[in-house]
């Protein structure tokens, strides 16, 4: 099974006058995804981080990737899955990739 949400751990080089792209285009390229959509209220966040190493939070979003978050020590999903006689609940840790809590409903 293929995850929806990863973790990429990536370096943001400084500016340079060698090296003038943006500073979205510099996380397209060192996430090297075909397809990622980076909001706005993220682009915020890099100046910041620059010549660091960026955890990056990345989805699977419609036919691409979503930039969901950067630069944080945390990020869990809630899974669930709705039998018909069942119901299963799990808190999940997007950066250690492992479920932190579950919860089953018979």
């Amino acid at each position: 099974m293929s995850l929806l949400i990863t973790v990429k751990k990536l370096d943001i080089p400084p500016l340079s006058e060698e090296d003038r792209r943006a500073d979205v285009q510099r996380v397209k390229d060192s996430l090297n995804l075909q397809s990622i959509d980076i909001p706005v209220s993220i682009l915020k966040k890099i100046p910041s981080h620059r010549g660091n190493e960026l955890t990056c939070i990345v989805g699977k979003h419609l036919n691409g990737f979503k930039l969901i978050d950067i630069a944080v020590d945390s990020s869990y999903s809630i899974a669930l899955d709705i039998g018909t006689t069942n119901l299963v609940a799990a808190l999940f840790n997007n950066v250690t990739q492992r479920v932190e809590s579950e919860a089953k409903l018979e």
